[in-house]
């Protein structure tokens, strides 16, 4: 079986400065591999950078895709919701199936089960 190349599998723990000049400094943003994902604070806001996968309006973020028809998500994988609000330009497959041409940067909350674009 032949796989596309994987997506970059990191994440960033997005963490914003604070609004207040003497308020404390924030650490820097941590890295963090897609398989961590599911291990992080529900409160936090993450960045993703994967692949979107999208079939009958139900769409997943992939680590790679399998060189199938139509093309299946492979390895670590999450749904996701509101994926319409991200500005992405989609690829048709076969299957009824869309792809983002690249991998795109998604901010959002993960609950341990399904990511949530903002």
């Amino acid at each position: 079986m032949r796989f596309t190349t994987a997506v970059l599998l990191a994440a960033t723990v997005a963490c914003s400065g604070s609004d207040d000049p003497g308020g404390s400094a924030r650490p820097a943003p941590m890295v963090v591999p897609l398989e961590e994902l599911a291990a992080q604070d529900e409160d936090a806001r993450i960045s993703v950078r994967a692949q979107l996968r999208v079939r009958d309006e139900e769409a997943q973020l992939c680590q790679a895709l399998e060189d199938s028809d139509p093309p299946a998500c492979t390895g670590i994988r999450f749904p996701i919701q509101r994926w319409e609000r991200a500005e992405v330009d989609f690829r048709e497959a076969s299957g009824g199936v869309r792809l983002t041409v690249e991998p795109v940067l998604l901010v959002g909350r993960f609950d341990g089960r399904v990511f949530v674009h903002e």
